[in-house]
């Protein structure tokens, strides 16, 4: 959010597949003796010359934001965790979250709303109903 409110074009992940953690390895299936095991992050992971991908969070996080503001024409930041993204042909897409105990919505954003987590779960919600965690929210208001 904040790259693209910076006037950033495109974002990429740089690492896609990475070695298991120890957690996700839970056959034990790696030997750590050499660089192979040093987990370098990644959107999912898979064991060399093993067929399987495992997305982790970070998968379904991209693939969230990437659906929710592909198209974007704009982005206006309006607080450090509060992004509005303008569509040409839909209602504006607020990326909100808070690190503090309470912080509000937008007051432009009334009425209902569809609200996507950053997993992808999205849910219908009256505005009343959003409350902000340290999770990123997606938030398009719907016209009833």
């Amino acid at each position: 959010m904040r790259a693209f409110a910076e006037g950033v074009d495109a974002v990429f992940w740089f690492g896609f597949v990475a070695p298991p953690t120890t957690e996700e390895d839970k056959k034990g299936t790696l030997k750590c003796g050499d660089l192979s095991c040093f987990n370098m992050g990644g959107l999912g992971w898979s064991i060399k010359k093993s067929n399987q991908y495992h997305p982790r969070s970070a998968y379904y996080a991209y693939k969230t934001m990437v659906y929710n503001l592909k198209g974007f024409s704009s982005v206006e930041k309006i607080s450090d965790t509060q992004y509005k993204f303008m569509f040409a042909a839909k209602n504006p897409v607020y990326v909100l979250w808070s690190n503090r105990k309470f912080l509000p919505l937008p007051l432009e954003i009334t009425g209902k709303a569809k609200v996507t987590d950053y997993l992808g779960h999205e849910q219908i919600k009256r505005t009343s109903e959003i409350v902000l965690t340290q999770r990123p929210i997606f938030v398009e208001e719907i016209n009833e």
